[in-house]
């Protein structure tokens, strides 16, 4: 019994940890794409 409820806890430490990672490189490809859009946007403002 005790080794189950081991088990389920660090399944759920490491989903969370990796949920929290995946939100943090989703965030910063966001960020990316944004800053990249308005580089094309001023790119094309000065042509």
């Amino acid at each position: 019994m005790r080794i189950n409820i081991l088990k389920t806890l660090t399944v759920f430490i490491l989903f969370f940890y990796y949920n929290k990672k995946n939100v943090e490189i989703s965030a910063l490809s966001h960020a990316s794409l944004a800053a990249g859009r308005e580089g094309q946007i001023q790119a094309l403002r000065e042509i």
